[in-house]
């Protein structure tokens, strides 16, 4: 969209102001979250800062990933994560993963990126 001039069209977008009809086109055109198959998404970002849902049965309406299958898909997500070159220095790019249980805590954490 910035190249067609709607830079500041589309950060509106993020701030809730999906009524427009410039926003339905662009949910339409560009990729959005209807375009997902859920049913086969094990795994999704959300967010600006790296926030990484599992899709869990019973969680997501369209959850894929049963309980038991959590931890060790969690498992390696993050051992993929920390094998991320730097593209400069080829360094670890991801320096660590932090999960649910060391960031978020109150009766609405198990709603919390993973």
């Amino acid at each position: 969209m910035s190249r067609l001039g709607l830079g500041n069209h589309r950060v509106s977008r993020f701030r809730g102001k999906q009524d427009s009809l410039m926003d339905r086109l662009g949910e339409s055109i560009f990729l959005s979250r209807r375009h997902i198959d859920w049913s086969r998404t094990r795994a999704y970002a959300q967010g600006n800062f790296g926030q990484i849902f599992l899709n869990l049965e019973g969680r997501q309406p369209n959850g894929c990933v049963a309980p038991e299958d959590a931890r060790p898909l969690l498992d390696d997500l993050k051992a993929g994560l920390r094998t991320i070159p730097h593209p400069e220095t080829g360094e670890p790019l991801v320096e660590h993963v932090y999960e649910r249980d060391e960031l978020y805590h109150g009766p609405h954490a198990h709603l919390a990126p993973i």
